[in-house]
């Protein structure tokens, strides 16, 4: 599993029901991911693995403010947008390249979610 911290800045909003216009979408907070790996030694030192899994991240949609006829308004008091959250799921795939090391073990590959990723695993 992993946990990737990619929550945006989300602006206040008055919480509603999940509702089915979509608005502008944040992240909110971590999102996290469970996976199956499965890997095999092809070289010396060296392995190959890959996974699948599922990621889940919770995302906010807030109503965007539209003025008629394109203009904006004098406003006199603040007034919040609607908004509702949802968790979402994707589904994930992953291949790497393992180099074991002395002491711990480098790793390269792609991350359906991330894109490239580097790991350095220390062993103590």
């Amino acid at each position: 599993g992993s946990v990737s911290f990619t929550g945006e800045r989300v602006p206040e909003y008055y919480e509603v029901p999940p509702q089915t216009w979509q608005g502008e979408a944040y992240n909110l907070g971590p999102e996290y991911e469970v996976c199956l790996l499965a890997g095999t030694d092809f070289l010396l030192g060296i392995s190959l693995e890959f996974g699948l899994g599922i990621s889940f991240q919770q995302r906010v949609h807030i109503a965007t403010a539209e003025a008629p006829e394109g203009r904006l308004a004098p406003q006199r008091a603040v007034v919040l947008p609607n908004g509702y959250r949802v968790w979402e799921r994707h589904p994930t795939f992953q291949g790497r390249l393992s180099l074991a090391l002395e002491g711990g073990v480098l790793d390269l590959g792609y991350h359906s979610r991330r894109g490239w990723v580097v790991g350095l695993s220390l062993e103590f």
